[in-house]
């Protein structure tokens, strides 16, 4: 009975809090972020999908200009830009954690600038997006052809229900600059993700279940000795 008890007891909700502030500066194309054991990996692609002349940037410098952005900046500002965009591969949280609620936040989205989200099952892809002074479509190849959600304000939104369908998300700039070359680029940052999440159970290894199988006599037996007294 103790035992069984034991082993129904629910798990508490942790939450876990990525506000990518510890790995500061430049950081290749890809960077895997840990917290209290749950890790996200961020990478960094051009809109061709390539990943020349381009890196991730953890941007440190308080309030809204906190998060991760891109080498590929032209302002200096090292954020995401309208030619490039950031990936973040959820892979070990979907498999290791029950995820109860999951909310993402942009940074430094200010004077129309704007963002789009997009979801994949793949690290990369091409985005396609009117050149600079043109108009047309956006297109892509990610799972999402159309983006999961767009917005032009610094706000906090859930995921939770992209995450169901997606174990990639892709973050990017949608606010057309005068020029690919210019250097006062619209930007965004990647800011705060929060998740609250419990470990997913695993099956016992075969020792364990042979710990059970004794633990499960021991008390048969010692039922047996009490009801002769």
């Amino acid at each position: 009975m103790i035992l069984a008890l034991a082993l129904a007891t629910p798990a508490h909700a942790n939450t876990f809090l990525f506000n990518w502030t510890e790995a500061p500066g430049s950081l290749g194309t890809s960077h895997t972020y840990t917290f209290n054991g749950m890790s996200i990996t961020a990478m960094v692609y051009n809109d061709n999908g390539t990943q020349t002349g381009n890196a991730l940037y953890g941007k440190n410098s308080g309030g809204d200009e906190n998060g991760i952005g891109t080498t590929l900046d032209n302002s200096g500002q090292h954020e995401i830009v309208y030619a490039d965009y950031v990936q973040l591969d959820f892979s070990n949280v979907l498999k290791n954690y029950n995820i109860t609620s999951a909310s993402l936040q942009i940074n430094s989205d200010t004077n129309g600038e704007s963002y789009a989200i997009y979801g994949t099952n793949t690290a990369g892809g091409v985005l396609t997006k009117p050149t600079p002074g043109t108009t047309g479509t956006v297109t892509s190849t990610f799972a999402s052809s159309t983006p999961l959600k767009t917005g032009n304000t610094e706000s906090t939104f859930s995921i939770l229900s992209y995450l169901q369908n997606y174990k990639i998300l892709a973050v990017t700039e949608t606010l057309q600059p005068s020029s690919l070359t210019c250097t006062s680029q619209p930007n965004i940052l990647i800011g705060t993700l929060t998740i609250e999440a419990t470990l997913k159970s695993t099956v016992p290894e075969p020792g364990t279940f042979g710990w059970i199988a004794c633990s499960l006599a021991g008390l048969s037996i010692f039922s047996r000795k009490l009801r002769r007294r």
